[in-house]
């Protein structure tokens, strides 16, 4: 991460000290970035730094993670990025958007997920696909291709909402599985597989 005079001057800009509650720290990050930028397409890259997210005040749910990253990082707070695909209630099944948010690492709650894009905690709407350090740890796709071809790449992720199993439905599955029975280690592989006392003995007599 990078120092940069952008990133110090927003994290003087959201007024809460370093040394205030996990909590409320994060809050007031996520309604800083919510309030301060706009999610928009096509105005950023995926190797635009949170610098050009600063200058220009939109973009994708990439830059908002970078820089919700930046400032935690600049308090001192563990962090890391994620990439996943959030799910979205449509009347048609169409493929979900990829996505990206942040986890902080408390010491009494572990690893937190926050959503800065959306300014709201992650819950079961999330797929979670990589951590990482930032995006380029964890892209949605990436590969090597050597030549000088174009080359095109389409992936499509469709999810739905799934009903938890409750203590209510549970129920124990037992079933019975055949197996070899010897009650000796045979000389060599048997002709046909043992299955009764019968056979055992029809055996033993050859």
């Amino acid at each position: 991460m990078t120092l940069t005079p952008g990133l110090r001057a927003a994290n003087r800009a959201i007024g809460l000290a370093a040394t205030a509650p996990l909590g409320e720290q994060v809050q007031a990050l996520g309604a800083y970035i919510g309030k301060r930028f706009e999610y928009r397409k096509n105005v950023t890259t995926y190797d635009s730094t949170t610098e050009d997210f600063l200058k220009i005040g939109a973009g994708v749910c990439q830059d908002f993670a970078h820089l919700m990253l930046g400032l935690l990082r600049l308090r001192g707070i563990p962090c890391r990025y994620v990439s996943g695909y959030l799910h979205v209630e449509r009347k048609e099944r169409e493929p979900s958007q990829s996505h990206a948010w942040v986890e902080l690492h408390s010491s009494t709650a572990g690893w937190v997920a926050f959503d800065p894009t959306h300014n709201r905690a992650v819950d079961e709407r999330y797929v979670v696909v990589g951590h990482g350090r930032h995006y380029d740890d964890v892209p949605p796709n990436k590969g090597i291709y050597r030549g000088i071809a174009k080359e095109t790449l389409k992936a499509e992720v469709v999810t739905e909402v799934v009903a938890p199993n409750t203590v209510a439905t549970l129920r124990e599955e037992i079933r019975q599985i055949d197996l070899p029975v010897f009650r000796e280690v045979p000389a060599r592989p048997p002709d046909r597989i043992v299955t009764s006392d019968a056979d055992v003995s029809a055996q033993q007599q050859q």
